[in-house]
């Protein structure tokens, strides 16, 4: 996007934001919930407040949530969630559940990027395959019912594909501890990557800031 397009962008929003009144103005700058508004939103929204009250009143601790899926572990939900203070991650699948936090000034400035499948797609590989063997086996003599023949067909066919979608690479982003050990990762893709790439840049400037203030002057 140019800089006149985005310019233009801001000041389409920034008439738009205006024909809110402004306690909706005040309820929203003070819940300062950053998965429902953009940061330029919050410029334009501070700026209203600004022209029309003496003081713009304090904001609640930020909230930045990324939530991505991982369908071959078990249907796994990942909730990454960008505080103030601390990123909380938690994990929910058919299994199990757990959540887990760190504080920015335990976790390593850099973070690594690269692209990689997901591996779980493996293993629900190979366990697709045993169920296709075990049924060619104990279905063998009844192969002629056509029932069994789908099934069959079904589970190999199915085997192939989730064989073949481990290929499949993802843009990934991973954070690790200040002690080298990994935290947590984001997955980047289709319309939340944007949100992602947001949320990425805020974690950093976070650690950096915890860094700088827990260095010795």
């Amino acid at each position: 996007m140019s800089q006149n397009q985005r310019a233009q962008s801001q000041q389409q929003l920034a008439s738009e934001w205006e024909k809110l009144d402004t306690e909706e103005l005040v309820t929203i700058w003070k819940k300062n919930d950053r998965t429902q508004y953009t940061d330029d939103a919050f410029v334009i929204i501070g700026d209203l407040l600004a022209s029309r009250i003496m003081l713009l009143p304090p904001q609640e601790e930020p909230l930045w949530e990324y939530t991505q899926m991982n369908l071959p572990n078990f249907w796994d939900r990942v909730k990454i969630q960008a505080l103030d203070q601390k990123v909380v991650v938690t994990s929910k699948n058919l299994l199990r559940e757990y959540t887990e936090e760190y504080e920015y000034s335990e976790l390593r400035p850099k973070v690594i990027r690269g692209k990689t499948g997901e591996s779980e797609w493996t293993n629900l590989g190979w366990i697709v395959l045993i169920l296709f063997l075990i049924s060619s086996l104990t279905l063998g003599n009844l192969i002629n019912f056509s029932v069994n023949r789908i099934l069959i067909l079904v589970l190999g066919c199915f085997a192939v594909i989730t064989f073949s979608l481990r290929l499949v690479k993802y843009d990934y982003v991973w954070f690790y501890t200040d002690k080298n050990e990994f935290a947590f990762s984001m997955k980047l893709s289709g319309p939340n990557r944007e949100l992602g790439e947001d949320i990425i840049k805020y974690i950093t400037g976070k650690i950096s800031q915890a860094h700088s203030l827990g260095r010795p002057q």
